[in-house]
């Protein structure tokens, strides 16, 4: 225990901040397995209401249950326990299979082409897409967007598009960050949209999404041979 003037404070481990679990490890896993137990609760009353149609099911996935499991998610997404995102991807995929009736074998992939399903995980890369569209946009608190968005020192742009430099990190645990996952993220969309012109992020989500570069890519293979483009379309600090 610490003391601060008349105040008494407690060292623990995790604590509730902004309603999530933050820990002192800042691993975000506590946090995933929080949201893990409640999405499957969820789950749970969505199978209960299988008697409503089809439509208002969805309804109620996407406008209620998803919106409050994504909560957060641009944050606690970088958790490295690649075994509880993909626990929650199933969740997700299950969420297909009561809504639709899809039998249990089902492969994870017809689930996903049916009703054309979009990835847990697409979610989060949109996400991130968004933060830093808004940092690069300068709609985002200063201290916010120096926190995440550093832009080429090197002078480097894509048709006045300025890339994002990547921060260099040895561990594996600061390239689960969202600077740094962020500004990978930032720089491939830039360099396969770098001849296009969006609006507003509703146009360039609208665009993505539809994409296979965009779709197809895995944060876990973040280097520049791994993610099939050019070392020089990686800039770094």
């Amino acid at each position: 225990m610490h003391q601060l003037g008349t105040s008494i404070l407690r060292c623990v481990t995790k604590t509730l901040l902004l309603d999530m679990t933050v820990d002192r490890n800042l691993s975000w896993v506590p946090q995933a397995l929080e949201t893990k137990k409640s999405f499957a609760n969820k789950l749970n009353l969505l199978k209960r209401s299988r008697f409503l149609s089809k439509g208002v099911l969805k309804d109620f996935y996407f406008k209620v249950i998803l919106p409050s499991v994504k909560y957060g998610l641009v944050l606690w997404g970088s958790c490295c326990n690649s075994d509880i995102l993909d626990s929650i991807e199933r969740l997700h995929c299950r969420a297909a299979r009561i809504i639709f009736n899809l039998p249990k074998d089902m492969s994870t992939n017809d689930v996903l082409k049916y009703d054309q399903w979009s990835t847990f995980s697409l979610y989060y890369k949109l996400d991130i897409l968004r933060l830093f569209y808004k940092a690069n946009n300068y709609s985002l608190p200063e201290p916010l967007i120096k926190s995440i968005l550093e832009n080429s020192s090197h002078g480097y742009s894509l048709r006045g598009k300025e890339l994002s430099s990547i921060p260099r990190f040895n561990s594996r645990f600061m390239k689960d960050s969202l600077r740094y996952k962020g500004s990978v993220l930032w720089n491939i969309v830039l360099y396969h949209e770098q001849h296009k012109r969006f609006s507003s992020f509703f146009d360039l989500r609208n665009h993505v999404v539809s994409t296979a570069y965009f779709k197809d890519f895995n944060f876990n293979a973040l280097s520049a041979s791994t993610t099939r483009h050019r070392h020089s379309d990686f800039i770094y600090n």
